[in-house]
């Protein structure tokens, strides 16, 4: 079944995007079972925000021309999905930092991942993706594998960021794969500083990335396991 509608959830409205589903608002939630969800021109297939809990259980979400595949922002947003399948691409010349990912987390989002898998294309096309002190990402048994240049695994991104950390990772028996020149396992992008008296520092502590089993494997050119000044603070066991 293919997933087109606008929804409802108890007696709130489901603000559903075309071809992809949207929910925002503490209280409100949404559950999919089985569904196949697809979109197209860079649109999310599956987005929670502002404290919105959606669950997926089976299925699969693919998003072509950009997008992300999972996004939960804001206010405690929750993902929980369990057996799901994500595919994104991108066309060459479509894409930049930070559009194209499996699954994103922003601003005090959270995604459980449990098994399924995520598959991106393209450039800069990121498995997963986290930003800001809140921001969580959570996966058990799941398969990550990226195709395509700058293509990073487990990306945390800085970019901008000037009061707020990177948020978190914490992945148990999952197995990263990277195709493409400079496609790291897991890397922080952009130069993470936090102000301190009007001068700029680097945050000590801004990257958590804890990982229990699976397995990190790059197969393109200047392409590191894991990549950035800040990723010494991960704690990788048995990878």
């Amino acid at each position: 079944m293919m997933v087109m509608a606008v929804l409802m959830a108890g007696a709130h409205s489901v603000q559903a995007q075309i071809g992809g589903q949207s929910l925002s608002g503490v209280g409100n939630t949404m559950t999919l079972t089985d569904e196949t969800i697809v979109t197209a021109g860079g649109v999310t297939g599956v987005m929670a925000r502002s404290g919105a809990v959606i669950t997926l259980s089976g299925g699969s979400v693919t998003t072509t021309g950009g997008g992300q595949g999972l996004s939960a922002e804001l206010q405690g947003a929750t993902i929980n999905a369990t057996d799901v399948i994500i595919n994104t691409s991108v066309p060459a010349g479509g894409e930049f930092l930070g559009a194209t990912v499996g699954a994103s987390t922003n601003t005090d989002g959270t995604i459980n991942l449990i098994r399924g898998s995520i598959e991106t294309s393209g450039r800069n096309a990121y498995g997963l993706w986290t930003a800001s002190t809140g921001s969580e990402i959570n996966a058990t048994g799941t398969t990550i594998l990226t195709h395509g240049d700058n293509a990073t695994g487990a990306e945390f991104s800085g970019n901008g960021e000037t009061t707020y950390g990177l948020g978190v990772m914490n992945l148990t028996d999952v197995n990263i794969t990277t195709e493409g020149i400079k496609a790291y396992g897991a890397a922080q992008s952009g130069s993470y500083v936090v102000t301190n008296g009007g001068a700029p520092v680097i945050n000590p502590t801004p990257i958590t990335l804890i990982m229990n089993g699976g397995s990190i494997t790059t197969l393109g050119a200047q392409a590191a396991g894991l990549f950035g000044n800040s990723l010494t603070l991960s704690k990788l066991t048995d990878v």
